[in-house]
């Protein structure tokens, strides 16, 4: 049963199941994705997932954990558009059912210190954790850069996308991570605390009630005001694609990398959303996909080859791993490939097997809490409210008509070539 509601101004996901014998919570402050934020609260997650004021060290963390019976505490991000998530979980066994039920509240504090009780001094984080986590993002951006694919893709972005979001790499830059100090992300860390809206999802045994109790001790004397956020977790601008741009660039490398970025106009409140899902599969989103059967296994073109559909940026994208001298051939054929969905000419059995594949995906997702619990929380981001059988049932009544007309708003904007040195 899922159930949303406002207690203590907090927007409230609850995800009432006795399939599980843990409880999932999430604490998500919900912030801008802009340049400076993205680095800044790509260091402050890591800061904080380490220690806080009570508990110092990893042996601390460790132990302290294994007294609340592997009670687990972990930080991450997200970025939806325009929305920066920093999510607070707590992953505990469900307590009454070993009858340790009194424990709930110790290992609700133990979480609680991670969320509100950093390990601060003088207004500042301590600064060897501070270094240890900033050089391993230093090192996360330099490996990056050395993925050729992703590096690709980047290049492809910055080309196609001037001045938006998606021109800015979700890993930061070493350039704006250098500008921050263990002073200066402490702001950063109190304006999230202070200034951004807040939701919190529960997934287990747990009723209205006793998530008002979690809530509380959670929040503790922590006096949250609501505060809405006005921010689009979706791309809604109409882009139109006035010429083709192409661009490529030259390295020591062996296999060469062909990126194809398309605009779709399509994003998730669009009727188009699912049946262009269903398109990416059948294009090159499976091993049976037709560009992996036509490129890479009958004309043997490519390395590898697929497509990503990402509905949030109104974008769609073809990666291959070529040779220098094939690279042109494969954009035709990706684009001749195009041009049969528009007109009609595919597989209706490729369909079917798309249907099914991102079915499974949902059969599966019930067999996580931490899967429902971001399923939920998604939804109410995206102003959704589709139960898991309510999308299946959307994936189901896509018809071969759908998949022509979402194949028809998808638009060639750019291509970005990173070419090797060798004809390899």
């Amino acid at each position: 049963m899922n159930e949303r509601f406002i207690y203590k101004d907090v927007d409230v996901i609850l995800n009432k199941t006795s399939k599980f014998k843990s409880i999932v919570i999430d604490t998500t402050f919900e912030g801008e994705f802009n340049s400076s934020s993205i680095a800044q609260k790509n260091l402050l997650h890591l800061v904080l997932e380490n220690n806080n004021k009570f508990v110092k060290t990893k042996e601390e963390v460790i132990n302290k954990a294994f007294d609340l019976y592997n009670a687990v505490v972990d930080v991450n991000i997200s970025v939806n558009h325009q929305i920066l998530s920093t999510s607070f979980t707590l992953d505990i066994i469900d307590y009454d059912l070993i009858n340790k039920g009194e424990v709930l509240f110790e290992a609700l504090e133990y979480y609680r210190n991670f969320i509100f009780s950093p390990d601060v001094e003088n207004d500042s984080f301590q600064n060897d954790v501070f270094l240890e986590k900033k050089k391993a993002i230093k090192d996360s951006i330099v490996k990056r850069y050395n993925n050729k694919g992703a590096y690709a893709v980047r290049k492809l972005l910055e080309q196609m996308c001037p001045g938006e979001l998606l021109e800015i790499p979700v890993t930061g830059t070493i350039e704006e991570l250098e500008k921050i100090t263990p002073t200066s992300l402490y702001k950063t860390y109190l304006d999230m605390i202070e200034n951004e809206s807040l939701v919190i999802s529960i997934t287990g045994n747990v009723t209205k009630e006793k998530a008002e109790k979690i809530i509380d001790t959670i929040l503790g004397d922590y006096a949250y005001i609501k505060k809405e956020c006005n921010l689009s977790p979706f791309d809604t601008t109409y882009h139109e694609v006035k010429e083709i741009k192409h661009l490529s660039e030259k390295q020591e490398i062996n296999q060469s990398r062909l990126v194809m970025g398309f605009r779709t106009n399509i994003n998730h409140q669009s009727p188009l959303a699912r049946p262009l899902q269903l398109f990416n599969l059948m294009f090159g989103g499976m091993y049976s996909s037709n560009l992996f059967q036509k490129v890479r296994e009958e004309l043997s073109l490519a390395y590898s080859i697929y497509s990503d559909a990402y509905i949030g940026n109104q974008l769609f994208m073809v990666s291959a791993g070529v040779n220098s001298s094939d690279a042109q051939k494969v954009e035709e054929i990706v684009l001749e490939e195009l041009a049969k969905y528009q007109n009609g000419d595919f597989n209706l059995e490729l369909l079917d097997e798309a249907k099914q594949f991102l079915i499974s995906d949902i059969e599966r997702m019930d067999d996580s809490n931490y899967s429902i619990n971001n399923y939920y929380y998604r939804q109410r981001l995206l102003g959704l409210d589709n139960s898991p059988s309510q999308l299946r049932n959307k994936y189901l009544s896509v018809t071969k008509e759908d998949i022509i007309e979402a194949s028809k708003m998808i638009a060639l904007d750019s291509v970005f070539t990173l070419v090797g040195d060798s004809n390899e």
